[in-house]
């Protein structure tokens, strides 16, 4: 129930605050994390649907007095809308700067944090504005760290994903949760982080480097699937 009520916080706040790929992140990654209910018994689910069905309809209230809502711009673009706003995004231009900005960087990056200085000398294809972040946290990241940093980051998340793995098969409650948020966070962030930077700021990155930090310390306290095939094969020639 904590749970159901964190996830129905969460997404009031991205349908109040016009994110449009968070919004659709998040459904992606609640999605992906649907295999949470198999674990439920009929007369629980039924609870979560109803509780989840009645805040969706005060959602949907709530649009009427909230002066912009990601629901709102959703439904003025539309799906041919959409498809368009985001083919003349600006993001794409100034993307364009952000890989030339790499070239210049590619080894070692232009360091943390200091995207909004670097990709300017580079500064060719997007509009005259001063972009202090690449609304792409992926690109922002490879500028930033370069092939070394970017390498980094693929091997924690590949420390991550086995960690998951692992948690899946425990028999602990505590870790099938774990296991869900640290799916719902991969690939929620995975899709929403191409528009935008929102885990660079302190607290998201806090929260962030905190649940990676659980996954993974609860994940060695897992026992191995190999000791474990040792320890029947040892017994049975005993």
């Amino acid at each position: 129930w904590c749970g159901l009520a964190a996830v129905m916080i969460g997404f009031l706040g991205l349908l109040a605050c016009g994110s449009r790929g968070g919004a659709i992140g998040g459904g992606l990654g609640l999605l992906f994390s649907m295999h949470a209910f198999a674990s439920l018994s009929r007369t629980r689910i039924l609870w979560v649907l109803v509780v989840a069905a009645a805040f969706t309809a005060a959602l949907m209230a709530s649009s009427f007095w909230l002066p912009s809502t990601t629901i709102d711009r959703l439904a003025d673009d539309g799906t041919t809308g959409l498809v368009e706003s985001v083919a003349v995004d600006g993001r794409w231009l100034h993307a364009q700067d952000g890989l030339r900005t790499f070239t210049q960087h590619w080894s070692m990056g232009a360091g943390m944090g200091t995207y909004g200085y670097a990709y300017l000398p580079y500064q060719e294809s997007s509009p005259g504005f001063w972009f202090q972040h690449a609304d792409n946290m992926w690109l922002e990241w490879l500028v930033e760290t370069g092939i070394i940093g970017t390498l980094l980051l693929f091997l924690t998340l590949g420390l991550i994903i086995r960690a998951l793995i692992r948690l899946r098969r425990s028999v602990t409650p505590l870790d099938h949760g774990l296991s869900v948020a640290g799916w719902f966070a991969i690939i929620s962030l995975g899709f929403s982080q191409s528009f935008d930077f929102g885990v660079t700021l302190s607290a998201a990155s806090v929260a962030t480097v905190t649940l990676a930090a659980a996954i993974l310390a609860r994940s060695d306290q897992q026992p191995k699937q190999k000791s474990r095939s040792r320890r029947k094969s040892r017994s049975g020639h005993s």
